[in-house]
């Protein structure tokens, strides 16, 4: 698979929405699986960078091995800068993808502290509503009271 291929990959990942949700009214999961497959082939993609690949046993093969060797050897200063640029943009996908875990994470919690405050204020307002209605029974009670007798409770 080439890198190309891996990246496009992960980039229909990241654009595909989740299926599931882990609670009522949270963010949907992040499913790092798909994610994570695809930096391992990129990762296995990064050490072919500036490798001889082998060939079978042989007088010409061993000549050719040879010089094959040599021009890596020669390419070292080329190619070693970009395995390191390879490694460096694999750790940060990795990291990148690590704190979307870690904001999805956060964001779920707020927003059940959220849920749970919103339904203590419901029931809050449950009590202020039947704390009223008695005050409006009591208030109708008295009403009635001051009306038979006269002005005077």
């Amino acid at each position: 698979m080439k890198a190309r291929e891996v990246a496009n990959g992960m980039q229909r990942q990241a654009l595909r929405p989740a299926e599931s949700t882990n609670i009522t009214g949270a963010l949907p999961v992040l499913d790092l699986r798909p994610f994570k497959s695809h930096v391992s082939q990129l990762v296995e993609i990064e050490k072919t960078v500036g490798v001889v690949n082998p060939r079978p046993p042989g007088l010409l093969n061993n000549l050719i091995q040879s010089a094959k060797k040599q021009m890596q050897r020669g390419l070292a200063w080329y190619t070693r800068p970009l395995k390191q640029f390879h490694s460096a943009v694999i750790d940060a996908i990795l990291a990148e993808a690590e704190s979307r875990k870690l904001m999805e994470a956060s964001i779920n919690l707020q927003l059940n502290d959220l849920s749970r405050r919103s339904g203590q204020q419901l029931e809050n307002i449950s009590k202020l509503e039947e704390a009223l209605e008695r005050l409006g029974q009591q208030l109708e009670r008295l009403e009635k009271t001051i009306d038979r007798t006269g002005g005077h409770p």
